[in-house]
């Protein structure tokens, strides 16, 4: 008798972009600079709606929905009082995930680039994370 395997994909899951950002400022520092530089409203979000995550509930995380664009913007801490999310990417001192948006990628790289205090902003290739799983925000 032959044995069928099942693949499971979760590549759906992750239908967002990632940049990483390395800058030595605050969070909130970031988050406002971002704001100017992006035209946002980036907000500082409680950690208890992701109690479920608990890998998430020391690392703080701003958010913007745009509903006219559907879109989503996420400012994730990576390293915060001496833990690191992703080890992986141990390097990043912040993540910038952007779901739903239509804009070019490359584009907000630079623009994130360019904010004075910012060292580093990389795209990131979601698809070749290991620990991508720990991003999923929502429950």
């Amino acid at each position: 008798m032959k044995t069928e395997k099942l693949h499971i994909s979760f590549d759906d899951f992750f239908d967002f972009k990632l940049i990483g950002i390395s800058c030595s400022e605050k969070d909130y520092r970031l988050c406002w600079a971002i704001n100017q530089t992006m035209g946002l409203d980036l907000v500082r979000m409680s950690n208890e709606g992701i109690a479920s995550r608990s890998h998430l509930l020391d690392f703080p995380f701003f958010e913007y929905v745009d509903d006219e664009k559907g879109s989503v913007y996420r400012l994730l801490a990576n390293r915060f009082e001496n833990k690191t999310l992703m080890k992986e990417l141990k390097t990043i001192d912040y993540l910038f995930l952007m779901q739903g948006e239509d804009a070019n990628l490359h584009e907000i790289t630079t623009k994130l680039g360019s904010i004075e205090f910012v060292f580093l902003a990389t795209e990131i290739d979601i698809s070749k994370l290991k620990e991508k799983d720990l991003l999923y925000l929502d429950e």
